[in-house]
């Protein structure tokens, strides 16, 4: 049962991990997103945004 503990440890570290980096990734593209002003002088489909 030791390994088994081992490998449900080992997976639970790699999904912690990934979660942490994807989330951090995320949150800088988002917040440098939302502070661009956006320079578009209208849509032909959409209007004026």
């Amino acid at each position: 049962w030791m390994s088994y503990l081992l490998w449900v440890l080992v997976f639970l570290a790699k999904l912690v991990e990934s979660y942490f980096f994807l989330t951090l990734s995320l949150g800088d593209a988002i917040r440098n997103l939302s502070k661009t002003t956006m320079r578009c002088t209208g849509e032909v489909w959409y209007g004026d945004i």
